[in-house]
């Protein structure tokens, strides 16, 4: 896969939103970092290498669902 230095530039540029929005959201789209990688043309390591780098962790949240009358 190759790597491409301004990988984060371009998907602010496609999604026209700043990286530390758009990476946890799509993220949170995808639900893992491969899908993610493939669109951004670099490896799963440099996503989180970078979310690393910007306090960006995963976390698992369970939530009571209200009962739909």
């Amino acid at each position: 896969m190759p790597l491409h230095k301004n990988w984060l530039q371009k998907l602010e540029a496609k999604y026209k939103e700043p990286a530390i929005t758009l990476i946890p959201r799509l993220l949170t789209y995808y639900g893992r970092l491969e899908p993610l990688a493939e669109e951004a043309g670099v490896s799963m390591a440099t996503i989180s290498r970078w979310c690393d780098a910007n306090n960006i962790e995963r976390r698992t949240v369970f939530a009571h669902r209200k009962e739909l009358a």
